[in-house]
């Protein structure tokens, strides 16, 4: 598997990530694994896409459950140190839906609404290895008077629940996941490397779309409040409303009163039963039936 491969060492000397691209061929790199700390070999042949790999097979058959992850780890290093004080993101439309049900006795509806539309943004003083929230995140940038945070994901690293929005402390922000999963593919399933991986790694996350997901919006709330508030509001009385169930047979209604409103409407009999004003059926008493 390409995961296997690890496009970026650890260098003690000078505590710094480097590309396979920038070290001198086979041991002499100075590099080592930052999952188990394993000597680290630049393999830069003819035929295969150039990569460290672990120094022996013995090495490496003894670090093996701890490296599951070495490759998504160097990446995501190196996705830290390749940041500058601002970054450029290309962010995805961030878009929900709602199910909903304008009365008892109506279809159940999805509606989907848009929270914002797909755009570019400009982050300033970017902060790495931050924390926020109580959460260490990857980055923590601005973007006018709001916190904006980039969150790494990949298999074995999952976003933390504190940064979902039901528990955020700080609510005027943006959280951004950019997922390196498809880093493996974009490093070594090209035959021709056009760039060195750190080149291809910052291009990847500013401009890949697909690979990023909204974990919270500031205007989240708002939107999906407008979007209840556009929904239809029904007419009990109006059986012609499209969110009421029609049929091309006469239907049977029964006819209902509330002591407690005293209101009184038709409605079929599985639900009718409950008060559309007081939204109980406690105080519900039935007056006979009527052809719909």
């Amino acid at each position: 598997m390409v995961q296997a491969l690890v496009p970026f060492g650890y260098r003690p000397g000078d505590d710094t990530f480097v590309d396979v691209f920038e070290v001198p061929r086979g041991r002499g790199s100075g590099c080592i694994c930052y999952s188990c700390r394993a000597p680290l070999i630049a393999r830069q042949g003819e035929v295969k896409q150039w990569h460290f790999a672990h120094a022996t097979r013995g090495t490496y058959k003894s670090t093996e459950d701890k490296c599951d992850f070495s490759f998504f780890v160097s990446v995501r290093m190196m996705a830290r140190q390749a940041v500058s004080s601002s970054l450029v993101l290309d962010l995805p439309v961030c878009r929900d839906v709602i199910d909903c049900r304008p009365s008892p006795y109506s279809r159940p509806r999805t509606i989907e609404f848009t929270v914002t539309d797909a755009r570019s943004i400009v982050l300033s003083e970017v902060e790495v290895d931050a924390t926020f929230c109580g959460v260490p995140v990857d980055l923590v940038g601005r973007i006018e008077d709001f916190s904006f945070v980039v969150y790494f994901i990949h298999p074995g690293r999952e976003v933390p629940s504190a940064l979902r929005g039901n528990s955020l402390a700080d609510r005027r922000c943006g959280i951004v996941a950019i997922d390196l999963a498809r880093t493996a593919e974009l490093f070594f399933t090209r035959k021709v490397v056009e760039a060195s991986y750190a080149e291809a790694l910052t291009s990847y996350l500013s401009h890949d779309v697909e690979s990023k997901e909204w974990i919270f919006h500031p205007r989240y709330e708002r939107a999906k409040a407008a979007a209840f508030e556009s929904l239809p509001r029904v007419d009990v009385s109006d059986r012609a409303n499209p969110w009421v169930p029609q049929t091309s047979s006469p239907t049977r209604l029964g006819k209902f009163h509330c002591v407690v409103c005293q209101l009184s409407w038709s409605a079929p009999n599985d639900g009718g039963t409950i008060c559309p004003k007081c939204s109980s059926h406690l105080y519900v008493s039935s007056r006979g039936w009527e052809e719909g």
